[in-house]
């Protein structure tokens, strides 16, 4: 049997591509750091986003997979003594590798995400709704290519579950990870969200890459069978052997997502531009919303002014009458405090009542002539008596308005 020799060539492609992949991952660690200061276009082709350089080399390791696997299938049916069902098994995986590689640039899992989103009210960690399907997916795969995985030599079966439990660890879930810190926080690109993507990327391809490695030594082997280990039936592992190396895969691509969704609350938070003692409304435990929206937003840099509106803050949207946005404020102790606010002005801002307690303490005009977000505050709201634990509630005014609101400032007062 003549079989021309690929994986030579493919193993430079493999790791031109991984590098370069890993060079941007670094880079989206600068980026991370400076969100504020990078052109919108800088960060859509450079960041950790869909539809940009890191997302095509993501998909073009998937697609080197697809490729290997087709090859080393059809080498296994041509082996003479090869199980029957076997190259099949090689033929189907290379099949879902290239729809992986389609869906990474064409963003499919972005529109079941969509239907399931629109359809049930998921929160926590499934708030980014495709992963349940993902997952499902995923088990099925493994569960078709079980009997495949008993027919390997046990390095390359090995190096298969580590990589595909390190890959899952990434896809599934330290995306479900972002997906409970996106639901508490709001929709969010702040440094913590971007560490985490950068995470969730830096796994799938240090994975696709130890898998390509693995196919690449496979292919290698006599064809695909180790000459020490040639035999006319493939031997089959024990289910038992088989189950503990699957095991020891799940347990450590686990440890990964729970030490990072551990560690993620203590991820670096690098904001310079805030005001000392701002407590920001981005971390503002809230109750639930009456007859509006809210949404943890990132101004562009280019349309804001201003100390504060530059970063990150809530952006409200009235959906009916009575509107309001209600947020938990803990004081260091009961006490008289003097409360300072701070929203932001633009031309299509409306206006708001604010309470704290029930108490009504003053209405706030957000309407600016100006195409620009600015910076509005400190608003001085008084002094009054705090207890422990305090709800504040910004009242929507205004029908088809938005309104921006950055944080508030506590300054104890002596007795």
């Amino acid at each position: 049997m003549s079989i021309v020799k690929i994986s030579s060539v493919l193993t430079k492609v493999v790791h031109v591509t991984f590098a370069a992949a890993a060079v941007l991952i670094v880079i989206n660690i600068f980026f991370a750091f400076h969100l504020d200061s990078l052109s919108h276009w800088v960060f859509r082709v450079f960041g950790t986003g869909e539809q940009n350089i890191l997302t095509w080399l993501s998909s073009a390791l998937l697609l080197y997979c697809a490729l290997m696997l087709v090859s080393i299938g059809q080498a296994a049916k041509e082996r003479e003594g090869q199980a029957a069902a076997m190259w099949r098994r090689w033929i189907e995986l290379s099949i879902i590798f290239f729809l992986l590689s389609l869906d990474e640039v064409a963003e499919l899992h972005e529109g079941i995400n969509v239907i399931l989103t629109e359809s049930y009210d998921l929160k926590g960690y499934f708030y980014f709704a495709w992963v349940i399907p993902g997952a499902a997916f995923a088990l099925t795969v493994f569960i078709r290519s079980l009997g495949l995985l008993r027919t390997l030599p046990a390095v390359i079966r090995r190096r298969m579950l580590y990589s595909g439990a390190l890959y899952l660890a990434g896809a599934v879930g330290i995306e479900a990870v972002g997906a409970n810190y996106s639901f508490h926080a709001g929709k969010v690109q702040d440094l913590t969200f971007q560490l985490l993507c950068t995470i969730e990327e830096g796994l799938e391809v240090l994975a696709l890459w130890l898998f390509l490695r693995t196919l690449i030594l496979y292919f290698d082997s006599a064809d695909g069978v180790s000459s020490t280990e040639v035999t006319t039936t493939p031997p089959r592992v024990e289910w038992l052997r088989l189950l503990t190396e699957l095991g020891r895969a799940l347990a450590l691509g686990l440890a990964i997502v729970i030490a990072v969704d551990l560690l993620s609350p203590y991820l670096i938070k690098l904001d310079p531009s805030r005001v000392p003692g701002l407590i920001e409304a981005e971390w503002l435990p809230r109750e639930e919303p009456i007859n509006s929206h809210t949404e943890r937003v990132r101004l562009r840099p280019e349309a804001t002014a201003g100390r504060i509106s530059r970063n990150s803050l809530l952006n409200m949207v009235p959906r009916g009458p009575g509107a309001q946005q209600s947020f938990i404020v803990q004081a260091p102790q009961p006490g008289k405090y003097r409360l300072e606010i701070h929203m932001a002005r633009h031309q299509s801002f409306g206006e708001v009542n604010v309470r704290l307690n029930g108490k009504p303490l003053q209405k706030i005009n957000l309407y600016s002539p100006s195409d620009k977000v600015v910076a509005t505050g400190p608003i001085d709201l008084g002094v009054m008596e705090m207890g422990e634990t305090n709800t504040l509630t910004i009242m929507l005014l205004k029908p088809r308005m938005q309104y921006a609101f950055d944080g508030i400032r506590l300054t104890p007062l002596a007795n």
